[in-house]
């Protein structure tokens, strides 16, 4: 499916997202897959189809990506081993969470609520002067 991993091993899914929305996860790795120099890496990849994305595995660095374009994006977490099959690496991956952008309707609704609420509560409070 993808070349990143013609040896190794690879889980994915399909998530929905809208623009703005970010992804961000938890990752180590052992084995080769820790050794900066070795060719087995580990990444992350997404991908809708028209544009990608892809996060190589480097301690202590920052693991999320923002999607600028809304829809059906397939996430694919592995790891690949290019030159040998005979020495391993592992990753482990955890707390992955998409987080959303509110929708700027929900956004309106909630500012309307307060304007609404600051009216109310100024009205009730000229009156109880009074």
């Amino acid at each position: 499916m993808y070349p990143y991993f013609k040896y190794g091993a690879y889980i994915a899914r399909d998530i929905d997202v809208q623009i703005g929305d970010s992804l961000t996860w938890a990752w180590k790795a052992w084995g080769e897959a820790a050794d900066s120099i070795s060719s087995d890496k580990a990444y992350l990849i997404a991908t809708n189809g028209l544009q990608s994305q892809i996060v190589r595995y480097a301690p202590g660095k920052d693991n999320s990506i923002s999607f600028d374009e809304g829809g059906i994006w397939s996430i694919f977490i592995g790891l690949a081993q290019y030159e040998d099959n005979q020495v391993w690496g592992a990753i482990e991956v955890d707390s992955v969470e998409l987080h959303s952008v509110p929708e700027p309707t929900s956004l309106a609704l909630a500012l309307g609520a307060v304007i609404a609420l600051a009216l109310t509560r100024g009205s009730l409070a000229s009156k109880a002067r009074r």
